[in-house]
């Protein structure tokens, strides 16, 4: 449950900016009453700068407290984008947080008011009676909130002064405000920010099945995979000291060609993070951009509690996968389907409620024919009381299956005999090549549970099951 939010938003110092235009920053401006315009009081610039004249922004969704908007768009990126949901999430659950550094995101008062840190571009223009002119030509333009980011932390700076005024009276604008400074994490295209803003906030955010609201983020410039070389000073501290470890140079020194075969020098095949180093909830998307020789990582210890589903695009000839000892509670399908090498993963210890479905589904070869299965998988001491329905699964023909497949010290009270169908290796015969082996210990089954799930069809002399 996200903790209640204590801390919020306000108005800061005064940036200018060219007659009738604004900055791109989270900011705000305040509307005089005026007989030629229906604003008055604060608003968010995201709100005016994507205002739509033809329906007065009927489509936004009406909200009267923050907490209301919150719960709904936590509820909608749930349903529609999990990535999303989750970055979300950790950034609502942080808005109270202004003592911990060990958490990603910080906030700090500034109680004399803040200053414009990045000259951004100017682009719209505003209502007449939402601005003043300035003998220079500049306007006032109210810096809501200044943003930094390091590895590993985004520090908020905001001034409290108003914080009552935006909560009680604007609420919709607090939350335009919020999502904005949020976004701004994932993108600095400060118009696919006000874009996504203005359709998460829309009715038709709600409308859209979960992949058309995908293919519409993507549509507006946002999409979750790093697709360009990201710096090794700006990745996450764990892998930035693993990087400058494995390749002995400082993260300046490291480029691209670095994670290229070497003529001199260490080749990168192999990468392992101290394990325990450091509270890392979630891996940064541009962690391992750049990584196409790698074969091996070895991420144990970590604190992990999630892995968006494009983290691995950077390491495509991954077979070795370790993340054991974290604090994941699900595995993203696409990391097991689209990574066709993957032959061993580790993930004992995590905080697994059910064995992930797509290791049953396997990938199919390039050309489609065939599927291949992970060879060893460690699911143990995990939290695992089911593995849901495999008899569901097609029998297909198989070119490699699990050789061995841990789920010891779980909570499992009964094993579908239907498991074994996916430890058996067969030629393409169909004859029996090989027998995989199925490790049961510290599960609250009965030897006579084992008994049956020995004697069962598709296990019978075909799988070594250890209870």
């Amino acid at each position: 449950m996200l903790r209640p939010l204590l801390l919020a938003f306000a108005f800061a110092g005064t940036a200018h900016a060219g007659p009738g235009i604004v900055g791109n920053g989270g900011d705000s401006v305040r509307c005089e009453p005026s007989a030629v315009s229906a604003f008055k009081g604060l608003y968010s610039l995201d709100y005016l700068l994507t205002y739509q004249t033809r329906n007065d922004n009927a489509d936004v969704v009406p909200v009267f407290s923050w907490d209301e908007s919150r719960e709904r768009l936590a509820a909608l990126l749930r349903q529609k984008s999990p990535d999303l949901a989750y970055g979300f999430a950790s950034f609502v659950r942080d808005m109270d947080n202004s003592f911990d550094y060990t958490r990603p995101h910080i906030w700090r008062e500034a109680g004399f008011g803040l200053v414009n840190i990045d000259d951004q571009r100017l682009i719209r223009k505003l209502p007449e009676n939402c601005y003043k002119l300035n003998g220079d030509q500049s306007i006032d333009v109210i810096q809501t909130v200044v943003q930094t980011r390091r590895p590993d932390l985004a520090i908020f700076e905001y001034d409290p002064r108003v914080y009552d005024e935006f909560s009680r009276l604007a609420p919709l604008q607090f939350s335009f405000l919020m999502v904005h400074e949020w976004l701004w994490s994932l993108t600095d295209d400060v118009r696919v920010v006000r874009d996504v803003d203005r359709f998460l906030h829309s009715r038709s955010a709600d409308q859209l099945a979960a992949a058309s609201f995908a293919e519409a983020l993507n549509n507006m410039g946002l999409t979750l995979r790093a697709t360009d070389y990201v710096p090794v000073c700006d990745r996450s501290v764990a892998i930035r000291d693993a990087l400058q470890l494995a390749l002995g140079k400082s993260c300046g020194e490291i480029g691209p060609d670095d994670f290229k075969d070497q003529d001199s020098g260490p080749d990168l095949y192999k990468l392992s993070t101290a394990v325990g180093a450091g509270t890392l909830e979630s891996f940064a998307l541009g962690d391992f951009s750049g990584m196409m020789r790698l074969s091996e990582l070895h991420l144990r210890g970590l604190g992990l509690e999630y892995l968006y589903e494009h983290q691995f695009d950077g390491v495509p000839f991954l077979e070795k996968l370790d993340l054991a000892d974290n604090a994941l509670t699900d595995f993203p399908a696409r990391i097991l389907r689209d990574r066709k090498r993957l032959n061993v993963l580790d993930l004992s210890g995590n905080k697994l409620r059910t064995a992930p479905r797509q290791l049953f589904v396997g990938r199919r070869d390039d050309d489609g024919s065939r599927v291949t299965l992970p060879n060893d998988v460690n699911l143990s001491r995990n939290e695992i009381d089911g593995l849901g329905d495999l008899a569901s699964l097609p029998d297909t023909d198989r070119a490699f299956a699990i050789a061995s497949l841990d789920l010891s010290f779980n909570k499992l009270r009964a094993v579908p005999e239907t498991l074994c169908r996916f430890l058996n290796y067969y030629n393409a015969n169909s004859s029996f090549a090989r027998r995989g082996k199925l490790i049961l210990t510290g599960n609250p089954l009965t030897a006579a549970d084992v008994e049956r799930l020995r004697n069962a069809g598709p296990c019978r002399d075909t799988t070594v099951i250890i209870f």
